[in-house]
């Protein structure tokens, strides 16, 4: 992607454990298109994750095969289309490529990830369509009322009919 992308920027959230790494290889670089941004409290993130063209879910191969974090159901209820950096047998993968919210490129291959930032980045077309079938996913599996009823489905069937 090189420093020709000025019009890119990386906008990291957080106080992880990386972040001090991040920060140092940032200015040992002279990237000046990555802002860092301290943890958000979750009613001002909203906010933020609107503001963003692309939400990013980073996981080395090690983590991705291990669990899914919830901010990629944030991210897909967001309205915004996700990439991942996961492989293809994790289940973030699967996740993102059955939905359809968003593309994946293995986290160790940079290459990859630049062709796919750039990717999304070419065509206004192709975030939307991948932000709203995240979205709507989201909303048709993991609406308040949706989650409520399964919740009222299965404390029904396991205590014998009796709340």
């Amino acid at each position: 992607m090189g420093r020709k992308n000025k019009d890119i920027v990386f906008v990291i959230v957080g106080e992880g454990l990386k972040k001090g790494d991040l920060e140092a290889k940032a200015a040992g670089m002279a990237i000046d298109n990555v802002i860092f941004l301290p943890f958000q409290l979750y009613p001002d993130l909203r906010h933020l994750l609107a503001a963003a063209d692309v939400l990013l879910v980073p996981l080395d191969k090690e983590k991705s095969l291990l669990s899914v974090p919830s901010k990629l159901y944030h991210f897909m209820a967001a309205g915004r289309p996700v990439l991942g950096l996961a492989h293809g047998d994790s289940e973030v993968y699967k996740i993102i490529m059955d939905t359809q919210c968003g593309l994946c490129a293995p986290p160790e291959e940079p290459q990859k990830i630049a062709e796919t930032i750039l990717a999304l980045k070419s065509s206004r077309d192709l975030r939307e369509t991948k932000a709203a079938q995240g979205r709507a996913y989201a909303v048709d599996r993991f609406s308040r009322e949706r989650v409520l009823k399964a919740y009222e489905d299965h404390i029904g069937n396991s205590s014998g009919g009796r709340i």
